[in-house]
């Protein structure tokens, strides 16, 4: 280092304020530069002057080379003589000092103690003596009792009163990326696509009510820095949850939950390791038995999600199979894209429910090569359903694997919870199916059902299966209960559908822009990214409702939307309020009455039957013969 930058970088280590940043070096002017100049004499003299050169990342030491660099008169780092924690030096410091130790009680510590209590360094501790003009560098070794007592003295004394961003250097980040991430953060947030998290907690008996708590900042605490995080909550609020996916509230049913403590008490809260080292507990042989029958299938796979059961799955498949072609339906979901994009197979991506489209594909494709159809059968954000029946048909023609997420289906159709392929009698048919044990089975896990050698093949060769600690014990159980429960649970599931419909017909009464859907998922489109997360904000805050708004990328601009799903235990009351309170948002905001003109309905059209206004949705194959509907 040249002997001008070291004098800059000891002038900088002597000022007062700069010292609770933590340790300095030339490496840390730029960011100091950047976010204390507003303040610091020296600091703003620094980013005014070298501004453009930071920008295009010259070091600090070519810049301070190859300029003067002085401080100001006006800057505490000025005069060497005085020492650092006198008076004097307070009464001649800069305007970020004085306005700092207006806050706080006086620092009597000599300089060494300074540095051996900022909360960024080590017990071993480098320290500069502020001496004129020659600096001496010596070590000192501090006790870890002495020196948890400073930190905590420090803290107690002076960081809870400032609001001091932490160093990105002292958190491994090179500053270019720090900037990189604020930049498209702050891009989310002028956009009104920025996602916050809701701190919500649910109560076991009370459902779709819960909890909403209010801390003093009005973002996530998602990403804060460590001292931002002790924030004030308020009393908790009573909220009613329109947007869950435990669609049957199995999560808080009584027999579950005692599954899972019987589980606890028996074999503790964790599965002690991978499926091939010691994880394959007698709780999840039992499971994927139960899964295999629920969907009649030889055999089952239990993956620690949805999302790694979809990935995992359909890579391996891409990766292990020789020249297999993967037709991918436009609209499905993150978990089956990236699968398919890790898999290195060769994709085609198919318009949506278009059979057309799919067939022109499928005779493109050489014969003598292998081919896989991947697709849902309810699509979570439009809430329409695929011709599986056709889909089916036009697999088998052309020799191919179907692979279907069935998970917002699972649990909530068909004559035992099997998901619309079995409610529409083409469960045999399906090569995979995958569905999800997070949603309407109320708990958390994943898992595919095949036959018995593609099961093993997934087992053996999948790496997000095997690389991974198996679901918990108490977890298993609490799903194994929960499926065998609704098993038998149609009363529930057309109780679910019964809701749906009242609030479907209110909705459409009240001439809300609402999808009419060919499932319990109902969209309500309101077409602005920044409208939708007002609307959702006042919801909660002015009526204690509880809707996430759902943006891009989640679904394409300017089709933004609220996603309702109504539960069993969503009373008539609740749909009136909601509705009520949709009402006033919409005049209040001037929100367009109308579905975004962009929008293209999928619930309508060639490959689908069209929507029904007459009857709920139907559960069972015997249901639609009841309705005299066609199978969709």
């Amino acid at each position: 280092m040249s002997n001008r930058v070291s004098h800059v970088v000891q002038r900088l280590q002597r000022c007062p304020f700069l010292k609770h940043t933590g340790k300095i070096d030339i490496d840390s002017v730029p960011y100091l530069a950047n976010n204390f100049s507003h303040a610091c004499p020296f600091l703003k003299d620094l980013k005014s002057n070298f501004a453009e050169e930071l920008e295009q990342g010259r070091s600090m030491d070519e810049i301070m080379n190859s300029h003067p660099v002085q401080i100001p008169k006006n800057c505490c780092m000025y005069n060497d003589s005085i020492p650092l924690c006198s008076n004097a030096a307070k009464n001649q410091a800069c305007e970020m000092v004085i306005n700092t130790q207006s806050n706080i009680e006086p620092l009597n510590e000599s300089i060494n103690d300074i540095d051996a209590f900022m909360p960024f360094n080590s017990n071993h501790v480098t320290t500069t003596t502020a001496t004129a003009p020659v600096t001496t560098t010596t070590t000192t070794t501090t006790s870890t009792s002495t020196l948890n007592d400073m930190e905590k003295k420090l803290m107690e004394k002076n960081i809870k009163n400032l609001e001091i961003p932490l160093k990105p250097f002292e958190q491994g980040i090179p500053l270019s990326i720090n900037n990189k991430i604020e930049k498209d953060i702050d891009e989310l947030k002028k956009e009104g696509n920025y996602r916050e998290f809701f701190d919500i907690e649910r109560q076991k008996g009370q459902f779709p009510i819960a909890l909403k708590y209010h801390s003093s900042s009005s973002s996530s605490s998602c990403g804060l820095k460590p001292y931002e995080k002790e924030m004030k909550h308020t009393s908790p609020q009573k909220v009613t949850v329109w947007c869950n996916n435990d669609y049957l509230n199995m999560g808080q049913n009584e027999q579950v939950i005692q599954s899972k403590i019987n589980a606890i008490l028996n074999s503790g809260v964790g599965a002690g390791g991978t499926r091939n080292i010691s994880g394959t507990t007698h709780y999840i042989t039992q499971l994927e038995k139960e899964l295999s029958l629920l969907h009649n299938k030889e055999s089952s796979l239990v993956f620690s999600s949805g999302y790694v059961a979809n990935e995992a799955t359909l890579s391996t498949l891409g990766n292990k199979i020789p020249n297999l072609h993967i037709i991918s339906d436009c609209l499905n979901h993150a978990s089956m894209i990236a699968g398919i994009k890790n898999s290195k197979a060769k994709k085609h991506i198919w318009k949506h429910n278009d059979l057309n489209h799919l067939k022109e594909i499928l005779e493109k494709i050489p014969k003598h090569e292998e081919k896989l159809i991947a697709f849902e059968s309810v699509y979570s954000m439009d809430g329409d359903i695929s011709p599986i029946k056709e889909i089916c048909d036009l697999a088998e023609q052309y020799n191919a694997l179907t692979y279907l997420d069935e998970v917002h289906a699972v649990g909530m159709y068909g004559y035992q919870g099997g998901g619309i392929a079995q409610r529409n009698l083409q469960s045999n048919r399906i090569s995979i199916i995958s569905g999800t044990l997070g949603k309407a089975f109320g708990t958390y896990g994943g898992y595919i059902v095949s036959n018995k050698n593609i099961i093993d093949y997934i087992r053996s060769f999948a790496s997000g299966f095997i690389f991974t600690t198996a679901l918990p014990p108490d977890n298993a159980a609490a799903a194994l209960t929960s499926i065998q429960y609704l098993n038998k649970a149609n009363d529930l599931r057309k109780q679910q559908q019964l809701q749906v419909y009242k609030l479907k017909l209110l909705l459409l009464k009240k001439n809300l822009p609402l999808i009419w859907s060919n499932s319990h998922i109902i969209p309500l489109m309101i077409g602005n990214s920044k409208l939708c997360k007002e609307a959702s904000d006042i919801l909660l805050n002015h009526y204690h409702i509880y809707v996430q708004p759902i943006n891009y990328p989640t679904v394409p601009l300017c089709t933004e939307r609220f996603r309702l799903t109504p539960s069993p235990l969503h009373n008539d009351d609740m749909i009136e309020e909601l509705c009520d309170a949709l009402v006033k948002i919409w005049h209040r905001l001037d929100l367009n009455w109308n579905i975004p003109n962009v929008y293209e309905n999928p619930n309508n059209g060639p490959f689908v039957s069209g929507v029904n206004y007459d009857h709920p949705i139907p559960i069972t194959h015997e249901d639609m013969n009841l309705y005299d509907l066609n199978v969709y």
